[in-house]
């Protein structure tokens, strides 16, 4: 069966763009720009060196771009977008700071130290996507790998984006004025484990003031004041882990305890905040000395925690200790 695309070579013949090439899978029908093809069987895209200078542009009209190698597609905006991403360009492996190139596809990263793997321009790169993962031969959680935008430029309005954990994988694209993350495994960690008292305020949460690990990147962020308190900002969408144990005075009378998120009130118990919309969890209130929550919960970016108890607890001590993590 013959495949006639006459119309599409007359657009291309009449522009001064040097060789145009239109070929099948066996290199039949080989034409230059002054001949139309009528008889090519499974045809790839004509080459072109410069694919503005097409005219009129006809939205999906794919060319081969050869001054950058590269597959075009007209995406109806009066420019073409590159066909490369991350199931379409090469597998790249890098160690040290990379700026990435809008031909790559899948870059993974073996960090021995900071790594920052810088983007380009997502206004000019629209549709264009990449894949990264950090698959590091010896982990060190001191090594930081982040995905770093161009300019003003956000991914999902984060000024960067961290692979922590190894193991972790990022998959974003253009969608022409920032970076959208369309899958991850990105594996943010804070633990505190010490406590001085509650917040001089906020008399309900608790001041801790030590932490014994912060590999959350720009991900999660911990802000601890005498006189609020300690909270936890979430920075980017997904489902968080959040462990929180407590411990009272063997003196002291039964307390709950629990996990709260965007309190307006915080001299209130926190067995008094609605559950679901400010308590997440709390615990029974049983007279025992130490008492533990946990929850795994999908948070939303902008959402924040605070580990809250009422009643008597020690002021300080390794016996507090809180933990969020993103899964």
């Amino acid at each position: 069966m013959k495949k006639t695309v006459g119309n599409l070579l007359s657009i291309l013949a009449v522009t001064t763009l040097g060789s145009v090439g239109l070929a099948d899978q066996n290199n039949y029908g080989l034409l230059d720009d002054t001949q139309l093809c009528t008889d090519c069987y499974n045809f790839v895209a004509p080459s072109v060196n410069d694919p503005s200078a097409i005219s009129p542009i006809e939205t999906g009209l794919i060319v081969h771009d050869t001054s950058t190698d590269t597959p075009m597609m007209a995406d109806g905006s009066g420019d073409f977008r590159s066909l490369i991403g991350a199931d379409l360009g090469p597998v790249l492996a890098k160690t040290g700071n990379y700026t990435v190139d809008v031909g790559d596809g899948l870059i993974t990263v073996n960090a021995s130290g900071n790594v920052d793997l810088s983007l380009p321009a997502a206004s000019s790169n629209k549709g264009v996507g990449f894949m990264f993962k950090r698959n590091d031969t010896s982990y060190s959680a001191s090594n930081v790998v982040k995905i770093v935008p161009n300019g003003t430029d956000k991914i999902e309005g984060l000024d960067d984006l961290p692979l922590p954990g190894n193991g972790d994988f990022a998959r974003i694209v253009s969608d022409g004025s920032g970076w959208v993350l369309l899958e991850n495994k990105i594996s943010a960690t804070i633990f505190d484990h010490s406590a001085s008292g509650h917040g001089s305020t906020r008399t309900k949460v608790r001041y801790l003031t030590s932490n014994s690990v912060d590999n959350s990147g720009s991900v999660i962020t911990r802000t601890s004041t005498a006189t609020n308190g300690s909270s936890y900002e979430i920075h980017l969408d997904g489902t968080y882990q959040i462990s929180y144990s407590d411990r009272r005075s063997s003196s002291s009378a039964n307390f709950s305890m629990g996990i709260a998120r965007d309190v307006s009130t915080f001299t209130t118990n926190i067995n008094s905040q609605t559950i679901f919309t400010n308590r997440l969890v709390i615990t029974s209130g049983q007279n025992t000395l130490t008492e533990t929550v946990s929850i795994n919960v999908f948070l939303k970016a902008g959402t924040i925690i605070y580990p809250m108890t009422d009643g008597m607890t020690d002021s300080g001590g390794d016996e507090v200790s809180f933990v969020i993590q993103r899964l």
